[in-house]
């Protein structure tokens, strides 16, 4: 049997348990519970309704299990895409050997792993493009309703921090840090601008707001691929506040591709920072064999081994 050399990529987010100290009304973003989530992860599998399908794409829960480290949690969501009908084909004979019908996909099998110390999260990349943060989010806000004994729990048990049951996660794409070193170096900033990446009902909308009412969609602009947003404070010795913290709740992988911020460094010369939005994501790497199967426990393997950088 033939043995093939095969590299994978993985992306990295990081997951929070957000908890309140509500005596002094203080949130704390980036706490991270393990046995909270891990027992929120652990109600949805027992589910029978587990999976989340949106009329394209099926996303599902299959397993979690302690890793040969104690530190590391593996896991494995199923996903698949579906809603049209498609023939199989023999590719070397072109016959078509069987149907897909609507509510039928293949399925592919996508591993993650969890450091349960810091909710480092480190997926293998998805050849459906469905096991996206946007998609996990989105799956994992319909299965809130299933943790509220657990919120329950954990605030009797943990008073006064409380977790809100509208609020039990979030995930967060990690990127290169470079953009706030530069930002650092600007004393005043006096433009930000962001660039997003969109499809056509979105940069429709988006125009829309500085359209007539009467507006024909003939008259909209065509091959929209991106669209730009300016914050600007142009007030005498006024600047823009919270920059990086605006940043980090706007950075979304799917959408945004660039930020730029604009304004005067500590020498009072015109000065930029600006950065195009890249995940941190590693390579792995694996095998297939003849019958075009994938070594998971390498791929395992080289999940856990770049989950460690993060302990």
């Amino acid at each position: 049997m033939s043995i093939e050399k095969v590299q994978l990529v993985a992306f990295v987010y990081k997951i929070s348990t957000p908890v309140t100290n509500i005596d002094e009304n203080n949130m704390v973003k980036d706490f991270y519970s393990y046995k909270f989530f891990e027992k929120f992860l652990h109600t949805i599998i027992k589910r029978t309704d587990s999976e989340f399908t949106d009329g394209k794409k099926f996303i599902d829960l299959i397993s979690i299990k302690q890793s040969s480290d104690a530190d590391i949690l593996e896991g494995v969501f199923h996903t698949s895409r579906y809603g049209t009908k498609n023939d199989i084909i023999d590719i070397k004979s072109k016959a078509v050997v069987a149907n897909l019908h609507p509510t039928q996909g293949v399925r592919n099998s996508i591993h993650f792993v969890i450091n349960r110390k810091t909710g480092v999260f480190i997926i293998q990349s998805d050849p459906f493009k469905v096991a996206t943060r946007n998609t996990i989010v989105k799956y994992f806000d319909r299965k809130q309703i299933l943790a509220n004994t657990l919120v329950d729990k954990y605030n009797k048990n943990n008073h006064p921090n409380h977790i809100y049951k509208e609020f039990i996660f979030a995930i967060e794409t990690m990127v290169d840090e470079g953009f706030y070193q530069q930002l650092r170096k600007l004393a005043t900033t006096k433009e930000l601008k962001v660039t997003s990446s969109v499809e056509k009902p979105d940069s429709n909308a988006a125009i829309s707001t500085l359209t007539k009412d009467d507006y024909d969609d003939k008259d909209m602009l065509g091959e929209v691929t991106d669209v730009s947003y300016s914050w600007e404070s142009n007030g005498r010795g006024s600047s823009l506040k919270h920059i990086e913290r605006f940043v980090k709740n706007v950075i979304d992988l799917e959408k945004v591709s660039n930020i730029k911020a604009s304004g005067y460094n500590h020498a009072g010369k015109s000065d930029s920072a600006s950065f195009s939005v890249k995940p941190v994501k590693h390579f792995i790497t694996t095998t297939k064999n003849s019958n075009g199967e994938l070594d998971e426990s390498k791929i395992i393997e080289d999940l856990i081994k770049h989950c460690k950088k993060y302990s």
